[in-house]
């Protein structure tokens, strides 16, 4: 019985999290002939590639991942490996706020900035994805093999 209400609530969290999701995939669709890559890895689309790379470090402040609902963008197998258990955290976040994430995050990182705190270190959303998962830093071998 666990199980079936645990595949229901996944469900529902999925079609609330749609337009999220939507988002990342589009983002794969449009690099794709870039070479961005794109595989399901339990429930979860992890896209990455140099192209998602080159993204990530122009729009993003240079992360090594971002979460759109149930996708995660990073740049290769090797971010998706240290940034997972960080980045499924995010997915849980989405599949709870669904399409309320993006302004309730940005609104968070706003509050903290006006407060004095670094907008994304010190925004709960991240607190809250570090606290669950610590990211190691990546040795450079492995940034330089996206």
């Amino acid at each position: 019985m666990a199980s079936l209400l645990q595949s229901t609530l996944f469900l529902l969290g999925s079609v609330w999290t749609l337009p999220n999701t939507v988002l990342g995939l589009t983002a794969w669709l449009l690099l794709f002939p870039l070479g961005a890559r794109c595989r399901l890895v339990r429930g979860v689309f992890e896209i990455e590639g140099r192209p998602i790379r080159l993204l990530l470090k122009s729009c993003f402040g240079g992360a090594m991942g971002v979460t759109f609902g149930q996708t995660v963008l990073s740049w290769s197998e090797a971010t998706h490996r240290v940034a997972r258990d960080h980045e499924r955290i995010h997915v849980r976040q989405y599949l709870v706020w669904g399409p309320l994430f993006l302004p309730a995050y940005g609104l968070a990182s706003l509050w903290v900035w006006l407060r004095g705190g670094n907008p994304y270190y010190d925004n709960p959303f991240e607190r809250q994805a570090y606290a669950v998962a610590c990211i190691l830093p990546l040795s450079e071998s492995e940034e330089d093999n996206p």
